[in-house]
């Protein structure tokens, strides 16, 4: 069977940014799998320094566990307000917890209160956020978004003074936007057969 992801070479360094970018069907959900080791890898390796924490993942599909909206964003983590406090701002999340009929006690998912597909991303994104990694891969986690929250948002946990830059976490986002190109440190470029389209998979700016 023919890989679906081709030629990719990259190194990722801590507190640093990296955008993979490429059309719909390109290979850049599977290129987050076989980082997360859930897809196979035919050649090379994928070597992954994670001393200091794990590795912390969001999925484009958001998903949420039938418990209250704090126990989706602390996981299975130590509550710790300072840091719950952090990823509530970052992701916008303090207004939609005020409309909630119990506030962040409020139970959701399937058996609780529906969120809209925004929330939900924006909680399973706080989710990821809140967890202890020093990695967070994360694909396609804006799609659900209008353009000013997927700014402030971005602004907020990927810009130059964002969380993650504050905490030195590493990232690695996967997207078909543009709109995060300037602010990345390198960036690969997929095209549709999932070869990156500048022959080494890797470009730093």
């Amino acid at each position: 069977q023919e890989s679906t992801v081709k030629n990719i070479n990259m190194r990722v360094h801590r507190a640093s940014l990296t955008v993979v970018v490429g059309p719909v069907a390109s290979g850049k959900s599977t290129l987050c799998k076989g980082l997360l080791g859930e897809t196979p890898v035919a050649r090379g390796q994928v070597l992954i320094d994670t001393l200091e924490g794990g590795i912390g993942y969001c999925d484009q599909t958001p998903f949420l566990f039938n418990k209250t909206v704090r126990e989706n964003i602390v996981g299975f983590s130590p509550y710790d307000p300072t840091r719950y406090a952090e990823v509530i701002e970052v992701c916008l999340l303090a207004h939609d917890i005020s409309l909630l009929p119990s506030g962040d006690d409020t139970v959701v998912g399937s058996q609780g209160i529906s969120m809209s597909g925004g929330q939900k991303l924006r909680v399973s994104l706080a989710r990821a956020l809140y967890a202890p990694s020093s990695l967070l891969i994360l694909d396609d986690i804006f799609s659900g978004l209008d353009a000013d929250t997927e700014e402030q948002i971005f602004y907020r946990v990927f810009g130059s003074h964002g969380l993650l830059r504050r905490r030195g976490t590493a990232a690695i986002l996967c997207t078909h936007s543009v709109r995060p190109l300037p602010s990345a440190d390198q960036i690969i470029a997929l095209d549709e057969n999932g070869r990156p389209v500048n022959g080494k998979g890797l470009q730093s700016l």
